[in-house]
């Protein structure tokens, strides 16, 4: 599958710089700050290789599979989407529904 996405969950575990990049304290005051809590941590990254020419990924929402797995369950994540290279329009941008997060799961 040459055109197809390629997925590595949990990356900065085994690579310095995706590491620096992931755990940016930065991120984490964001998330607090956006959300109004006390404190965050990382429960999973994906790093995302979609090589040029290659298949769109569909509409979805992470929370099915990223805040369900935990207590509460309103509230309690945030997605960041970090281009590691150049990206634009023309290359395939991460893309956000407003009001997504209200839509039935």
């Amino acid at each position: 599958l040459p055109n197809a996405m390629r997925e590595i969950c949990n990356g900065w575990k085994s690579d310095a710089l995706l590491q620096s990049v992931v755990l940016e304290e930065a991120w984490g005051r964001l998330a607090c700050e956006l959300m109004h809590w006390p404190g965050a941590r990382i429960a999973q990254d994906s790093v995302l290789w979609k090589p040029p020419g290659g298949s769109p990924v569909a509409w979805h929402q992470d929370s099915p599979y990223i805040s369900n797995q935990f207590l509460p369950r309103e509230g309690n994540s945030v997605t960041m989407w970090i281009a590691l290279d150049d990206a634009d329009a023309l290359v395939g941008t991460m893309q956000y529904a407003r009001g997504s997060h209200r839509w039935v799961q």
